[in-house]
């Protein structure tokens, strides 16, 4: 009888140590600009009328982290700042839907403004595991509101579409 013979597949090993040496070190100055770029990127776009779903999903992304980093409890003593940038969202998103365009008020720029800089600040004192641990729990958020168990305090807005030009 032949013996038939497969080869072997060799998978990486993962190194623990590295691993969790990774996951405890702060954020490199260049990973928190390109964290919060984003979201510079987006608050600017919508400061000046010119927003779109995209571009509100951007910031909703970056005030959930937000929301999730206070919760890890990482600047937990700012979250109501989280929660006027919400709600500044919320209010931008109902205009929206309601057919009155992206226009946002000064308050309004104010809050998100806040949020932004809370976002920052967040950044600067997290470690790399906590950031990642703030994306699972706003993806795992995201993915029960799209199963539809969204959290009782939760304020679920859905886009409305965008008409084609």
């Amino acid at each position: 009888m032949t013996r038939k013979h497969t080869r072997r597949h060799h998978h990486p090993l993962v190194n623990p140590i590295e691993l969790a040496i990774h996951r405890a070190c702060k954020l490199s100055p260049a990973q928190r600009v390109d964290l919060v770029a984003p979201a510079r990127h987006a608050l600017e776009t919508l400061a000046q009328g010119r927003g779109s779903i995209a571009v509100w999903q951007q910031f909703a992304d970056v005030l959930n982290l937000a929301e999730a980093l206070c919760e890890l409890q990482i600047a937990n003593n700012l979250a109501s700042t989280v929660d006027q940038a919400q709600a500044a969202l919320a209010a931008l998103m109902g205009r929206v839907k309601a057919g009155r365009g992206w226009t946002l008020y000064g308050p309004e720029i104010s809050a998100l403004r806040d949020g932004v800089w809370l976002y920052g600040v967040q950044l600067d004192h997290c470690s790399a595991g906590e950031h990642l641990r703030a994306i699972e729990i706003v993806t795992n958020r995201i993915r029960g509101v799209l199963a539809g168990n969204a959290s009782p305090r939760a304020t679920v807005h859905q886009a409305p579409v965008e008409a084609a030009p």
